[in-house]
């Protein structure tokens, strides 16, 4: 850093994002300075930009996703920021198998599949601090009756605590219920009905049939919070 001192001018400083353009302030000096020399100028000369200090008193905490779909990582970012305000979360997505078919299709099989994602995901990224899983499943209490769609949600934290919550349960049109049965996946099934695009990585069901009351992002992100109760509250025993 360069720093000159002349008088009569003002204050010299680069713009941001671009040292090489300067920009000028006046300096107010006191009146005995203005009576004995006038004003001063300051110019500093910086070179590249600022360097972010690895040492922070604050470091983020990382939360790894058990998937790279964008709505599962937005959902999990918002409940984690909504449980822990004061804290600042590095959240990554990466891809590990769930242990259960694409398109679970009981209750049992669909938590099964997001605590095998979570703990996958810290099998692979040890490090972090948190790993969760988030899994769409659907249930139709057995043989051909209405589909219940929903999600669980399982979060790892260091040591052994575990959170666990289920979003709100849904039923699916029979369009799509016959689809699920004859072995489809539900996104798949909702883009044929709906005649839409990757429809599980945007609104999702849930978005397409309440017409974005509700979409996918949020309605994760209500079970994200219940499943960070266990963290939220470390006195307690769950």
């Amino acid at each position: 850093m360069f720093i000159s001192i002349q008088s009569g001018r003002g204050l010299r400083r680069p713009a941001l994002g671009n040292p090489s353009i300067t920009q000028v302030c006046t300096v107010r000096p006191s009146h005995r300075q203005r009576a004995e020399r006038g004003a001063v100028e300051y110019r500093i000369d910086r070179r590249g930009p600022p360097v972010e200090r690895m040492d922070s008193p604050n470091p983020a905490t990382e939360v790894i996703v058990a998937s790279q779909n964008p709505v599962k990582l937005g959902a999990a970012r918002d409940g984690f920021s909504r449980m822990f305000p004061d804290l600042t979360f590095a959240v990554r997505g990466i891809s590990v198998p769930s242990g259960v078919p694409d398109q679970p299709f009981t209750d049992e099989e669909t938590l099964e599949g997001a605590l095998t994602r979570a703990r996958n995901a810290r099998d692979a990224a040890p490090d972090a601090s948190y790993w969760i899983g988030l899994e769409g499943g659907v249930d139709s209490r057995g043989g051909d009756g209405p589909v219940q769609s929903f999600a669980w949600i399982a979060v790892l934290g260091e040591g052994e605590r575990v959170g666990k919550a289920r979003t709100a349960t849904y039923y699916l049109p029979e369009e799509t219920a016959r689809l699920l049965r004859e072995g489809m996946e539900l996104g798949h099934a909702d883009d044929l009905v709906h005649g839409r695009t990757n429809s599980k990585q945007k609104s999702g069901s849930v978005g397409i049939l309440t017409h974005d009351v509700v979409n996918r992002q949020s309605y994760y992100s209500e079970a994200v919070v219940l499943a960070l109760i266990p963290f939220k509250n470390s006195g307690l025993t769950f």
